[in-house]
């Protein structure tokens, strides 16, 4: 088995053993869908109807809508920055709008075993889990904490 099938191995088993997955549009998110794994996932520039997750399983879209979606992502187009992605408020994303607590208390209430945030540096998740909400849920969570970074 080369590293990169050994990698998305532990990948799903990890997305499949989760009670809940949170995360940009992104492969990640695709494989904890497919693994029946609720989720909520962040778009931005991407085509939701044809990104979404595609499970049975209970999920939800949370993003911007903008008159310039979709579009190819690689540069924005219409704005200085993506405000696609920019414009999506915290609080749409986690109930409490403090992240690294609405995290803990997620963990606490789906009696989970281990928390996985997965990131990626283009998005707004990754600026909402700066080093020091990351630091927080790695002294705070009640489980173990593993970070995803592309």
């Amino acid at each position: 088995m080369s590293a990169v099938q050994q990698v998305l191995a532990e990948v799903t088993a990890l997305t499949a053993r989760a009670r809940l997955f949170i995360g940009n549009d992104s492969g990640i998110a695709h494989i904890a869908a497919a693994t029946g794994t609720p989720c909520v996932v962040i778009f931005g520039s991407s085509n939701v109807t044809h990104w979404r997750p595609w499970t049975a399983g209970p999920s939800e879209v949370v993003r911007e809508e903008l008159a310039c979606q979709p579009c190819h992502g690689y540069f924005c187009a219409e704005f200085d920055q993506p405000q696609c992605i920019l414009r999506v408020p915290v609080e749409r994303v986690v109930r409490f709008g403090e992240p690294a607590e609405e995290i803990r208390l997620e963990a606490e209430a789906f009696n989970a075993d281990l928390v996985a945030l997965a990131t990626s540096r283009r998005n707004r998740l990754a600026a909402m889990l700066r080093p020091g909400v990351v630091d927080r849920v790695i002294q705070e969570a009640p489980v173990p904490t593993l970070i995803l970074r592309d």
